[in-house]
Order: structure tokens, then C-alpha cells, then sequence
């Protein structure tokens, strides 16, 4: 015999059913929580490690540019396009508070890997996330021993076939067979996994963790050749055709027959290709070789005007 009751469930068991899916709900929400906040405790310190590389791999990048497109200290003259002597000791690049020697004395042809010299950068010491100082992988062709560099120089050294000038690495804490005490100290292989050209990157891994920005040749001569434009204006003023040099750089426009010294790159008379187009009477334009820049030089009356159309 079915009841009135059986037919119509009384509201309070309907209440109490109804409360126990809520129940059920809020204590998988908690779970799913709880397991979130645990995933995150764990993974902070590793994202907070990750941010910390970063930042100083591109301090470094930064630096190594911006000290590359104002070089006038390294080998004694000035060289644009150079890339300092990796430190072969972890000092930073020189001995602290002593003024910086000359390179050509300084950087075997064979020291083209070695931490960063963040001293001879005039910068601060920059560690990854694993407390560990940077290193460089530089193309031998760049490093600063008073061989002539300029946008025609060219680099054999590659990362995932790519053709760069420098690559930054950050090394990681050491993995297997990395000994970084002692005589393994300033030894690459304590530090590197793949440090010689044809250089491959890997997934992270207990046998992979380094850490890699380059520079390419395109990032650098973008800055230096801007550098660069400012010496050829330095240049003709030098020449005679204004009486404000150093100080200002204001020059009028050369009559186009005469032979400009276009073909230099710095003041040390190291040679570049720079094509001089003159456009009118106050008015001329330059391009260097294996690079898309265009340079427009506008002489106003009373100084120069350097323009510019895309990047290297």
C-alpha cells in the first residue's frame, strides 16, 4: 500500500538531500583548491627563479650593445661593433679598481667563451636564478683585439641555425658531471652543456638547463650604424667644412664630385662599405653594407640632421 507520505517525500528530507550535494560541492571546491595553492607553493620560488634569469639576460644583452656602439676604451681605440674579452677568471673582466688594459693584451684568440665581464661593463653582477654568474659564447670575429669590425664582418657562430654574434647563457644549477669547485671552477663544461658552435638549445631536463638570449648581427649594427652616421658627420667636419667640430657635428653638404671618407669606420681608418647618395644641395643619404638602414642627412643652415628608415 503506497502512503501519501512515500508519494510527497516530507520537505525536511528534500532540505537535508539538498544540503548534502552543497556539502559535497564546497568540499571538492575546497580539494581543488587546497591542490592549486600547493601546485602554486611549489612552483613559486621555480617562476620567481625563471623571472630572475630573464631580467638578467636581457641586463646583459642591453649592456653588451649599448657598451658595443660607444666602445672607445677596450683595445686603446675605438673599435663600434667590438665585443669585450670574456672573463676568463670571475673577476668581472679586470682586476677591480684598476684601469682596464688593453685587450690586444689581455684576450687570447682562444678565449672567446667566459662569463660575463660585467665589471668592464660598468654594471652590476648579474646572477640567473640559480645564483649563478652568466656566461658568453662570443663569435672570435667580434671580440675586441684591434681587428677591423663593421657591418661586412662576418660571424661563424650559430645558435639552432641561426647566425648570432653573442649568445648570453644562463647556466642553471650544476647537473651531473658539472664539477664547479675548485680547479673546475672557470671551466666552461662545469657550466655549459653546448657551448661550441653549432650551438643547440634542449628542452629543460636533468641533463639540459642552460638558458640562452643571443645577439644577432642585425640587433647590433641597427645601434652602432646610428653610432656610426655621427662619425662620418664628425668626419667631413673634420675636413673643413665647418668650424664647430668637435662640439656640434654641423656641416654643409660636400659638392658630390669630392671623395668622401665613407669607406672608413671609425677614426683609426678600419674599412666598411657605406654607399653616399646625395639627394640635393643640403640634403644626402647612407647605406651600409648588409644592412637595410637608410640614413637621411639634412644639412638646415646651422646643423645636421640625422633621419632614419628602418632597421638593420
Amino acid at each position: 500500500m503506497i502512503t501519501l507520505s512515500q508519494i510527497n517525500p516530507p520537505r525536511n528530507s528534500q532540505r537535508q538531500r539538498g544540503a548534502a550535494i552543497l556539502i559535497m560541492v564546497l568540499i571538492l571546491m575546497l580539494g581543488l583548491i587546497t591542490l592549486f595553492t600547493f601546485r602554486m607553493d611549489r612552483r613559486g620560488p621555480e617562476l620567481e627563479a625563471d623571472r630572475k634569469t630573464a631580467l638578467a639576460l636581457a641586463q646583459a644583452k642591453e649592456a653588451l650593445i649599448g657598451k658595443s656602439a660607444t666602445n672607445n676604451v677596450a683595445s686603446g681605440t675605438e673599435n663600434p661593433g667590438s665585443m669585450p674579452c670574456p672573463d676568463q677568471d670571475n673577476d668581472g673582466g679586470w682586476g677591480k679598481g684598476l684601469p682596464p688594459p688593453s685587450l690586444l693584451a689581455t684576450c687570447p684568440s682562444s678565449a672567446n667563451v667566459g662569463r660575463l665581464p660585467w665589471y668592464f661593463l660598468q654594471m652590476e653582477e648579474l646572477r640567473d636564478g640559480s645564483s649563478e654568474n652568466l656566461w658568453l659564447v662570443v663569435d672570435p670575429a667580434f671580440i675586441d683585439r684591434g681587428n677591423p669590425i663593421n657591418t661586412n664582418t662576418l660571424s661563424t657562430l650559430t645558435v639552432d641555425g641561426n647566425s648570432v654574434i653573442v649568445a648570453i647563457v644562463a647556466p642553471g644549477s650544476a647537473i651531473a658531471g658539472q664539477n664547479r669547485t675548485g680547479a673546475g671552477v672557470n671551466l666552461p663544461a662545469n657550466y655549459l652543456e653546448n657551448y661550441t658552435s653549432p650551438i643547440t638549445t634542449l628542452p629543460l631536463s636533468a641533463a639540459y638547463n642552460d638558458r640562452i638570449l643571443t645577439i644577432t648581427a642585425k640587433e647590433l649594427f641597427t645601434v652602432v650604424t646610428q653610432r656610426m652616421v655621427r662619425e662620418f658627420v664628425k668626419k667631413l667636419a673634420g675636413m673643413g667644412y665647418v668650424t664647430y667640430y668637435p662640439s656640434s657635428y654641423p656641416f654643409p653638404i660636400p659638392p658630390a664630385s669630392l671623395p668622401l671618407p665613407l669607406d672608413v669606420w671609425d677614426e683609426n681608418e678600419w674599412y666598411s662599405v657605406a654607399v653616399y647618395t646625395p639627394l640635393s644641395a643640403t640634403q644626402f643619404k647612407l647605406q651600409f653594407a648588409k644592412c637595410a638602414s637608410v640614413f637621411t642627412v639634412t644639412w638646415n643652415g646651422v646643423s645636421s640632421i640625422i633621419s632614419r628608415s628602418g632597421s638593420c
